[in-house]
């Protein structure tokens, strides 16, 4: 019965939305690719997504191989393994990934994150340009500012306005062209090369001192480590009391996730943006106070926990090779196991962010995905309306 309360005021919550924010066009699968022009906002969750037609709308997409290569004109939500955006893109661009590439047109600003992140020479930013990730190279051209955050960054190309960087090393090619002040706070001094043209002039601010290093006698980073421990422990406080609760539940939220990856990671994507904005909405009206209020506990209260989800099916994935049987029969030593796994993953330098991420979104969509099909379903205990069973006497 709370679940499907839950799920009844997630759902009273996006029938608060104008219908116009709710149009869209959803695909989904292995391999999507989309090879007629789309007439409006297209959202796709898909291992593989090709984009080769016209966009008359913005786009969201959640993938391991995302390559839009044809016109958008709204804006572009993506997220994925590599992320290739080769065409123009009218409006705002927010990418991340563990490799970012632009060589199109983006009409205002770029947002864009992940282990390797390129600007290439053809690229134009309308706006501003914010990159952050391990390696960053920029050859494009940005009218407006930029700001680089990583640990090897390379401008090279165009930038109108000022420039902020802090990073381990930079390097201005001589090709670069920046039209404000450079700002750096790196390790070491700065290489700039003979021929680059900075016009506002350089200023240099001392990085603030390296932290002490804990070391234990294993050798590791006590300092370092300890988050993870504590995010460890809280997890599985978390997995076991939903254990507890109900594993048939926990492991039906997990198959899901199994049996559709990318669909979890995009829901997760769409919910974690559209819930705050629609409670924004209704908070606007007296009326949809109270139900803005709930939204927004809903979306606290799951949002973060969802990964527990993640962690169920990431440990069935590793608990059979290594016992022989499945979850039902050992569904602690399970969650015991993804937890260990999803931390370890989320605590790796540089892409750690990107598989926390990946975890938060994916249990929080595979959650209320099957929260929704919960309600649809009807309940076990309600008898199919029809004709009596053979053999049973009649009325009177």
């Amino acid at each position: 019965m709370a679940r499907c309360a839950a799920a009844g005021a997630i759902i009273l919550l996006i029938l608060g939305i104008p219908a116009p924010a709710l149009a869209f066009v959803p695909r989904g699968g292995d391999t999507v690719i989309i090879s007629d022009p789309v007439a409006d906002d297209l959202y796709v969750g898909a291992q593989t997504i090709e984009i080769r037609a016209p966009i008359d709308g913005d786009v969201v997409a959640a993938g391991y191989r995302i390559t839009i290569s044809a016109p958008v004109t709204g804006a572009v939500l993506a997220a994925g393994a590599t992320v290739d955006l080769e065409s123009r893109v009218d409006r705002s661009v927010r990418a991340a990934g563990r490799r970012v590439t632009v060589a199109g047109t983006v009409g205002t600003d770029a947002v864009l994150a992940g282990a390797t992140v390129r600007v290439l020479e053809r690229a134009q930013i309308g706006r501003d340009l914010v990159a952050l990730g391990g390696r960053i190279r920029h050859d494009g051209a940005v009218a407006r500012g930029a700001f680089f955050n990583g640990g090897r960054v390379v401008i090279a190309g165009t930038i109108s306005g000022n420039v902020e960087v802090t990073a381990d090393t930079l390097i201005v090619a001589e090709t670069a062209r920046i039209g404000g002040r450079l700002t750096y706070s790196v390790r070491d001094n700065a290489d700039i090369r003979q021929g680059a043209q900075i016009s506002g002039g350089i200023e240099r601010r001392v990085p603030p001192p390296a932290r002490r290093r804990v070391v234990s006698p294993f050798g590791i980073s006590g300092v370092r480590w300890l988050p993870a421990v504590v995010e460890t422990v809280w997890l599985l406080v978390l997995g076991f009391v939903a254990l507890a609760i109900s594993a048939r539940g926990v492991f039906a939220v997990a198959d899901r996730i199994r049996r559709g990856f990318w669909i979890s990671l995009l829901g997760g994507l769409v919910l974690a943006v559209l819930i705050p904005i629609a409670a924004v909405l209704l908070f606007i009206t007296l009326l949809g106070i109270p139900l803005g209020g709930i939204a927004l506990l809903l979306y606290a209260a799951t949002l973060y926990p969802a990964t527990i989800f993640t962690a169920a099916w990431l440990g069935e994935r590793i608990v059979p090779p290594l016992r022989g049987s499945g979850p039902a029969r050992a569904p602690y030593l399970t969650m015991l196991v993804g937890v260990i796994a999803v931390v370890a993953l989320m605590a790796l330098p540089i892409v750690g962010w990107i598989f926390r991420a990946a975890a938060v979104l994916v249990g929080f969509g595979a959650l209320w995905a099957k929260l929704w099909a919960a309600r649809s379903a009807p309940p076990a205990d309600v008898p199919v309306s029809g004709p009596p069973p053979a053999g049973t006497a009649g009325g009177g």
